[in-house]
């Protein structure tokens, strides 16, 4: 029985890899062409650090949730991730302050971990109560 499920994870990895590959490389594939066809945007080197920027986070976070859905794991974070990559790169056909949404990822972390710190760094002190 341990091995059905082992290959129920397996094939589900593998239909998780298709998925990607096709959501990332069609939403990377529409923001080159229209940013170079319709556009015309210039290759200069803001351009080739953005889709060089959306291209390898795509990556890290495809290959990221491939190998937690392998393991078994929770690759929730990673498609939080990947889709706000992918959110910033539609927009961004849009406006050029699509960008902003990525401060969302710095406020989800001190949303999640502030109140560890804060209880850290200003410990009660209750021998000062005695």
């Amino acid at each position: 029985m341990a091995n059905q499920a082992e290959k129920k994870r397996l094939k589900g990895s593998k239909a998780l890899q298709g998925n990607l590959v096709i959501v990332g490389g069609g939403i990377t594939v529409v923001f080159l062409l229209c940013h170079l066809v319709w556009f015309g945007t210039q290759i200069d080197k803001s351009f080739i650090s953005s889709v060089l920027f959306h291209t390898l986070l795509s990556l890290f976070c495809c290959k990221n949730m491939i190998s937690s859905a392998r393991e078994g794991y929770s690759y929730n974070y990673y498609l939080d991730t990947a889709g706000l990559n992918w959110a910033v790169q539609l927009l961004s056909l849009y406006s050029d302050k699509a960008w902003y949404l990525f401060l969302l990822i710095p406020g989800y972390l001190i949303y999640k971990f502030g109140g560890y710190i804060w209880g850290w760094v200003f410990k009660r002190k209750y021998w000062l109560a005695l």
